[in-house]
Formats: structure tokens, C-alpha cells, sequence
């Protein structure tokens, strides 16, 4: 069943079809969110693809284009001046979605695009300082002591979250709540199409002390996969709590009707930040262990959830005994987030430790 798009949103959301001999696209336009997301069915690292997508982005106002594709594709769309900014596990069921991204900046005519070699993996970035770094300043030690209250909260917060309901609404219920949240500036979202031939569902979930939130999945039954969507974030602690417990009640729900791949996609403001000040600023990025690291045990992980079942497995003779391979799926995942959150700290601080150094030589030179 094709996604539905609601009549106050005619205008923010749009599919642009466009075929000739060189190129066959479809073009999903998100106004609202000012991105473009592009499904290509045709594939060749063409330039006349590259110079369609980017001058419509353009024209249309878009600031983020972007694709999904699957593994051998990626080198295409490198070459046509995209960059790595993520990856779907299980996407398509049996292989994982890989996300590329480009800017496209109204005005500015399209540049040529990088040789391949030189575009950084934004997963695999670490800053390299030259020298022992310096004291950590205030901004830094808050940021210290933020993640290590988040590793406590992964630690112990499954146990005391609030128990979350979730209940299907109509798309005019749905629609007054979008249109609440947008008019009070707090919308994430305005549940706009993300994909084509999809199914488009509403719930609300409650929780005590009359918590209530509005989400969507959007799913492809052919992927077994779904994208959902939260309308606004928490602002309290006790609303963060009940927007974890619901998340924990979409995935046991999704779970249950065989969806493979859950995900979601939000505005990346943390490395993505780092990454263009960086190179504003000159710093010196090289490869680390910690992405690689958090990358291995995910797709482990995700490998052992997709098995799925107690097998009774045995090693150099020794009897193991019955494993259940959903146990060690979920540990090795819980184990990936520790490392992404490890391999954070150390990008923000080796940042924000080089550009200091930088600033104390150019305020040397000056002097």
C-alpha cells in the first residue's frame, strides 16, 4: 500500500520522477526538512546524474541530499561526490543499507567531486594531536561527566522505566498532534514519506503522569523493515524516561510482526559539526580502533539476533552447553554502544583539545 501524504502537506512533501538515456530517478522531496533523498534505477556513476540531482536540489531549496543503496553501489555514489555518513543493519533484509550524503547549497554551483580516496568514512574518523594534550577545561569535564551518566543509565535504567501503552490513532488525530507540534516549534517531524510502495501507520503511547506521544512506523513488507518516527522529544527527566520505555515497547512490538530492521534517522549535530570545523580549522584527522571496533560487534550482533534460537554448540571438544543466540546478539549490541559512546568521548575531547593548541599558537604568533 503506497505511503499516503496529507493534504496540508501537498506541498512539503513530493515524489519527481525523471528518466532519459543517461539516467532514471526518483526524486522523494522533503520541503519541510529541506532534504532530498534519491532512488536510482539505473546504476553508473554518470556525471549527468550528478549534475540532475544537485542543480534540482538546488533549485528546489534543499540543504542534504542523500541515497540508500546497498554495498556495491557505494563506490558509485563515492565517486560522484558523496560521502559515508552511516549504515541501515538489515535494511534489506539480508544485507545492510549504507547512507550517502552531499550538501547542496542553494546558489552555489554543484563542484566537481572528490576522488574517493580522499573522502573520509565518517565512522572510522579520529583527530591525531601532536603532543600531550592539555587539562580538560569546564565544557569538557561537563561533557565527561554527561556520558558517564549515560553508561550508568544504559546500566540500570531498563529496570526502573515506566511501563508504556501502545495504541493505533487515525490519521486525522495524528494530523491535529503534528500540526500542535509544529505550530509550537517542538516537532521532530511531520511524519512526511521516507519511501516508496510503504505502509504508513499512527500510535500514541501513554505512560503515568499523563505522558502521551505521537510516533509512525512506515514499513516495507518485502525488507521486513520500518522506520519509525517520534513527534517531539522529551524535555523532563520523567518525560526521557517514558520516551525510553516507549521505544522499548516499539521494538518489542515490531519484534513480534517479524520486522528485521527498525531504525530512525535525526539531524546529526555532534561529528558532523566536529568533521566541518575540523577541516575548517585545519586539524589532522586519522583512522582510530574504536569505530571499527563498535562496527565489528554490531554486525555480530545483529547476525546472532537474525539466527535467532538456542543452538547447543561445542569447542575444542568442550561442551558449551545450549546457547541462545538472542542473549549473545543483545550483549554484543549493548557492547557496541559502549564503544560508541568511549570512541565519542575521546573525537569531542581530541577536538576541542586541538583547536585549543591552535588558537594558544596563533594568539603566540600575535604576540
Amino acid at each position: 500500500m503506497a505511503a499516503k501524504v496529507w493534504g496540508t502537506q501537498q506541498r512539503a512533501a513530493e515524489e519527481i520522477f525523471f528518466q532519459n538515456e543517461a539516467v532514471s530517478l526518483c526524486l522523494l522531496v522533503n520541503r519541510r526538512a529541506r532534504t532530498m533523498r534519491v532512488v536510482d534505477f539505473r546504476a553508473g556513476p554518470t556525471h549527468a546524474k550528478r549534475l540532475f540531482v544537485l542543480s534540482l536540489a538546488q533549485r528546489e531549496g534543499m540543504s542534504k541530499v542523500y541515497t540508500l543503496v546497498e554495498r556495491d553501489e557505494v563506490q558509485t555514489w563515492l565517486k560522484l561526490g558523496f560521502a559515508k555518513e552511516g549504515n541501515i543493519p538489515g535494511f534489506y533484509a539480508r544485507s545492510d543499507a549504507f547512507l550517502l550524503g552531499c550538501s547542496a547549497v542553494p546558489g552555489r554551483k554543484p563542484a566537481e567531486p572528490r576522488d574517493p580516496e580522499e573522502i573520509p568514512v565518517q565512522s572510522e574518523m579520529r583527530l591525531a594531536v601532536a603532543g600531550p594534550a592539555p587539562p580538560m577545561t569546564a565544557a569538557q569535564e561537563r561533557m565527561e561527566r554527561t556520558i558517564a551518566t549515560a553508561k550508568r543509565g544504559l546500566k540500570e535504567g531498563s529496570d526502573t522505566l515506566p511501563h508504556a501503552k501502545i495504541a493505533l490513532v487515525s490519521e486525522a488525530s495524528t494530523r491535529k498532534a503534528v500540526a500542535a507540534a509544529l505550530r509550537s516549534g517542538r516537532a521532530l517531524t511531520g511524519f512526511e514519506p521516507f519511501g516508496r510502495d510503504v505502509e504508513r501507520r499512527h500510535f500514541v503511547a501513554t505512560a503515568r503522569g499523563g505522558f502521551e506521544l505521537y510516533a509512525s512506523t512506515e514499513s516495507q513488507e518485502c525488507f521486513s523493515n520500518a522506520f519509525l518516527e517520534l513527534l517531539q522529544s522529551p524535555k523532563t527527566e520523567a518525560e526521557k524516561l517514558a520516551t525510553a520505555a516507549t521505544l522499548r515497547a516499539f521494538c518489542e512490538k515490531l519484534v513480534g510482526e517479524g520486522v528485521v530492521s527498525c531504525f530512525s534517522l535525526a539531524r546529526e549535530i555532534s561529528v558532523t559539526g566536529l568533521r566541518s570545523v575540523a577541516a575548517s580549522e585545519g586539524v589532522v584527522i586519522s583512522a582510530g580502533q574504536e569505530g571499527k571496533m563498535k562496527t565489528a560487534l554490531q554486525m555480530i550482533g545483529i547476525v546472532a539476533l537474525v539466527l535467532g534460537y538456542p543452538y547447543h554448540l561445542s569447542y575444542l571438544g568442550i561442551d558449551l552447553g545450549v546457547v541462545d543466540m538472542v542473549h549473545v546478539g543483545r550483549l554484543l549490541v549493548y557492547l557496541s554502544l559502549l564503544f560508541s559512546f568511549a570512541s565519542a568521548a575521546q573525537y569531542v575531547r581530541l577536538f576541542a583539545a586541538a583547536v585549543e593548541a591552535k588558537e594558544q599558537r596563533r594568539d603566540g604568533l600575535s604576540a
